[in-house]
């Protein structure tokens, strides 16, 4: 494996606001940065010298879009034959609307889907993605995003996050452990732990949140 360069930093960001349809500009402002953070003039001085972007500003774009440090290093590591432009390589994977998992169950929505969006990111063969089309999920998700959740628990960590229905409800936790038949997280609004019993199969309570597309 070769060293990350100074481009290939850049280049993951550009292809991580492509995934997600959005400009760098774009995907600067929906972090919560300022709109020019990404811009290309802001990559080197005038007088040729590097500039990398921060931790913080890379920190920022992975939570609001819910990619991990793993998928950042498989963009800047894609390109790293000199080829700056990069063919992202599109998966179908089954769409679920919040109001078919009201009540119910992630792996019985995956197992009965009979719609699918196509997705610049690896397929899961355990992965959904949710359509959210309201409010449920405020002040996380105002209700226009599409969230991939993936229901292979195995890579699954501390502080993950995670879509859990707690009582048949759609909510928003952060993964502490397992106990039992249940499953503990954190609500991330009030600091508090919950704990969800698992009846039959853990796939049918919770899912991680693997990317997030406005």
């Amino acid at each position: 494996m070769s060293k990350i360069k100074h481009e290939d930093i850049w280049r993951a960001i550009d292809l991580m606001a492509e995934g997600h349809g959005l400009s760098t500009s774009g995907l600067a402002k929906k972090a919560g940065l300022d709109p020019t953070t990404f811009n290309p003039s802001k990559r080197q001085t005038s007088n040729g010298k590097k500039r990398w972007p921060s931790t913080e500003s890379l920190a920022k774009v992975l939570e609001t879009t819910g990619e991990d440090l793993s998928y950042f290093a498989r963009m800047a590591q894609d390109g790293d034959d000199g080829n700056s432009t990069k063919i992202v390589e599109q998966h179908d994977f089954p769409l679920v609307g919040m109001d078919t998992l009201m009540g119910g169950c992630f792996k019985k929505a995956l197992l009965q889907s009979k719609n699918t969006t196509t997705l610049p990111i690896p397929k899961d063969e355990d992965s959904l993605v949710v359509d959210v089309t309201n409010k449920a999920l405020m002040p996380f998700y105002s209700g226009n995003e599409r969230i991939v959740v993936s229901l292979n628990h195995d890579a699954i960590r501390r502080g993950d996050r995670l879509l859990v229905l707690n009582s048949g409800r759609p909510v928003i936790g952060l993964y502490e452990k397992h106990i039992s038949r249940s499953v503990i997280y954190t609500d991330p609004l009030k600091s508090q732990r919950i704990m969800t019993p698992i009846m039959n199969d853990d796939k049918c309570i919770f899912g991680r949140i693997l990317a997030v597309y406005y």
